[in-house]
């Protein structure tokens, strides 16, 4: 019983992970087709508002690997993360990040809707030097009961799927959450702790 348990388990991961790898490569080709188009309504003089020193490195400017976010739902005590279309590409410019294309997915189609969370993509590029060589399956979480955002590298350790089309937050995993602040990223915090934090705070 318990082979049957961790082999549907497995095979769940593997659809995830595969339909995310499928996603993100229409999110990256989107992003590729679109960049310079929406660099070109930055306001001349206003460039650095965007990330960018001037207007010049413009043709420089390299698309990295996106990042997915997810919405943090409570219901009964419980914590569940909802997964959304929303994705979030790095513009690079010698390997610094200096801005995020806004992508979002909708029937199948990937569309650029937005440029600009230059600080946003510091803390992105501070984390991944930060953690180099760690696991990273770029996942932003937003969890709007306490205000916060986070990276979680290793949501499919932290997440399960759940009956009601969710992922339940997993209680017994060890692995962190990386809270983003204004100083950056902080110390990463555990499972229990986000849960706690969740279910205790009141929505403002």
């Amino acid at each position: 019983m318990l082979k049957s348990t961790l082999l549907i388990l497995g095979l769940c991961l593997s659809q995830l992970l595969n339909a995310q790898l499928s996603t993100s490569s229409q999110v990256i080709e989107s992003a590729n087709s679109g960049v310079q188009s929406f660099l070109a309504m930055i306001p001349q003089g206003h460039e650095q508002e965007y990330g960018f020193a001037n207007r010049s490195i413009f043709s420089k400017v390299e698309i990295g690997e996106p990042y997915q976010t997810y919405f943090v739902v409570k219901e009964n005590e419980a914590v569940f993360f909802k997964e959304t279309q929303l994705w979030r590409v790095p513009l690079v410019v010698d390997n610094q990040f200096l801005a995020l294309l806004t992508v979002i997915v909708k029937d199948g189609v990937a569309t650029v809707v937005d440029l600009g969370a230059a600080r946003l993509a510091k803390e992105l590029q501070y984390f991944e030097t930060t953690h180099k060589g760690e696991k990273n399956e770029r996942i932003l979480v937003r969890n709007t009961y306490i205000s916060k955002d986070f990276i979680a590298p290793n949501f499919s350790q932290i997440s399960s799927p759940s009956n009601n089309e969710l992922r339940a937050l997993n209680l017994q995993s060890q692995t962190l959450l990386f809270p983003i602040s204004k100083e950056i990223t902080t110390a990463g915090i555990a499972p229990k702790s986000f849960a706690q934090q969740t279910i205790t705070a009141t929505v403002k």
